[in-house]
């Protein structure tokens, strides 16, 4: 099964899975309602690329309905940007000489984000930038909303952790209540 609330997201991840379908025998379902998906339900859930645009409170809200759905023994895989220190940097200079639009990206910010303080990112629901993200801040949400981070890795190389690495990932299992 395949959960993705946003329906225009939706239209365009049903596009998606049905290429990827091509001569493999896959089935799924689709659902944009998590409160039809049974208790449980789950053994493995992918979060890829996500948390970095909810609020703090969404993304609270995100984790405790994959808490609900996912079983005793299930698997959480999140993903989320290095926005700080050199890779943030790196990042953060790059979007500002490209002239890419975003609400936060000044020097000021950037360096902020490179020493992995605080940015005001708006108060929204649904944040468009990485500018001021900071994975760190999603670790501890992670372990606060019920899940033991059983590993953490850095890509696309295998030294040197988040500083010279574009993406975090935490392999989560359900802490029972």
């Amino acid at each position: 099964m395949i959960y993705e609330p946003p329906g225009d997201m939706t239209e365009g991840l049903k596009k998606n899975c049905a290429y990827v379908r091509e001569g493999f025998d896959i089935n799924y379902t689709m659902e944009s309602d998590i409160s039809k998906i049974k208790d449980n339900y789950f053994n493995k859930i992918a979060l890829f690329e996500v948390l970095e645009h909810l609020s703090e409170n969404l993304t609270k809200e995100a984790l405790q309905n994959i808490h609900r759905v996912i079983a005793a023994d299930g698997v959480l895989v999140v993903s989320v940007p290095v926005e700080i220190g050199p890779a943030g940097l790196a990042k953060n200079l790059f979007r500002l000489f490209k002239g890419e639009d975003h609400d936060s990206i000044t020097l000021r910010n950037i360096a902020r984000a490179f020493f992995g303080l605080p940015i005001y990112r708006g108060e929204y629901d649904y944040v468009n930038s990485h500018v001021g993200f900071n994975f760190y801040i999603t670790k501890k949400i992670l372990e606060n909303e019920g899940y033991k981070i059983t590993k953490t890795m850095y890509s696309p190389f295998r030294i040197m952790g988040w500083l010279i690495n574009s993406q975090a990932f935490f392999v989560c299992k359900k802490i029972l209540r």
